[in-house]
Formats: structure tokens, C-alpha cells, sequence
């Protein structure tokens, strides 16, 4: 019932939107019963696991931006892995996978630029030999790298898969299908 996370993530984010537990019960309650969320966690369906999977890595990533978490190392690897897995059962979600890599960055530079306006002049003095990319130092790079790497390892492997299988990288089974008349 993996796609059924995806309802306690949705109440639990809305905690951050209102304090109202009256409210946030009934938005989640639509969604679990009013969407084909619940109907399809009963049964093995690869697009409502991909999205809890998919809202997992986000949600993530969302309590760093809100500095609920620490970024570390360990915290974006597994929003990564949680984000490369979704391409694994759907793969609509090799397009969205960046797109929370972005999300990523952006929250990182926050971190970076709380960091930076903490810093006296003799730190920022400093900094100016430290390498930068996207207003980063190395340290910030490094934690988004592992965001990549964990949502590169689940991709390599579905694609190393498809390559053995089929003797194509993209090639999926729905290309492979015997038709029968």
C-alpha cells in the first residue's frame, strides 16, 4: 500500500498551510477517496506509486527548504533514491526527477546564503578562493551531487536492465508486445 503514503504525507504537509486538524482531515479525506488514490492502492498500479514515491522525495526536500531538517548528505541521498525509484515504476517521472533536482538547488542556495550573511568580513574574504557555481560553495555542491547520485543509481539501473533485455537503453516492454489477431 505504498500509494497509500501519499495521503499521510498530503495531511502532514498541510500542517504548514493551516493549524486547522478539522480541515486538513477533510482535504486529505477527498484525496484518499475522491481521487483513484485509494481505489488504486488496493492493487498493483505503477503510476499512483511512482507519485507517492515522487511526493515523498519532495516532501522531503520541503521540510529542508522550511528548515524543518538539516541538509545532509544522507537526507538529499535518499530524497534521490526516493525520486529515482518513482522512474522505476513510471517513466513519466525521468522528466519530473529534475525538476525536484531544481527544487534541490534552490533550497541548498538557502541554506548557502544563510551561511554566507552569518559570516564577519574575514570569512568573506576567505570565501572568494573557494570555488563557486550557482553561488555555492563546495560544500553545498556536494550535498546536491548526492541528490543526483541517488536519483541516478535507480535510473542506471533500469537502464542497464532494458540494455540486457532488449539490446536498447530506452527500449521498454510495451514496444515488445505480441499482437494477436
Amino acid at each position: 500500500l505504498i500509494s497509500a503514503i501519499s495521503a499521510v504525507l498530503l495531511y502532514m504537509l498541510l500542517k504548514r498551510f493551516t493549524s486547522d486538524d478539522r480541515l486538513r482531515l477533510l482535504i486529505t479525506f477527498f484525496y484518499a477517496f475522491g481521487t483513484i488514490t485509494f481505489p488504486t492502492s488496493t492493487e498493483f498500479f505503477q503510476r499512483p506509486i511512482a507519485a507517492a514515491l515522487m511526493f515523498a522525495s519532495f516532501f522531503i526536500l520541503f521540510k529542508l527548504r522550511h528548515k524543518e531538517l538539516k541538509p545532509s548528505g544522507f537526507t538529499l541521498f535518499g530524497a534521490g533514491i526516493l525520486a529515482g525509484l518513482s522512474s522505476l515504476f513510471d517513466y513519466f517521472y525521468l522528466f519530473a526527477a529534475p525538476l525536484l533536482l531544481f527544487y534541490a538547488l534552490y533550497t541548498i542556495r538557502l541554506y548557502a546564503k544563510d551561511a554566507k550573511d552569518a559570516k564577519d568580513s574575514h570569512a568573506k574574504a576567505e570565501s572568494i578562493f573557494r570555488m563557486r557555481i550557482f553561488g555555492l560553495d563546495k560544500e553545498k555542491l556536494l550535498l546536491l551531487l548526492k541528490f543526483a547520485i541517488g536519483a541516478s543509481i535507480p535510473i542506471l539501473l533500469l537502464f542497464m536492465y532494458q540494455y540486457v533485455i532488449f539490446d536498447n537503453f530506452f527500449s521498454t516492454t510495451y514496444h515488445h508486445r505480441a499482437y494477436l489477431s
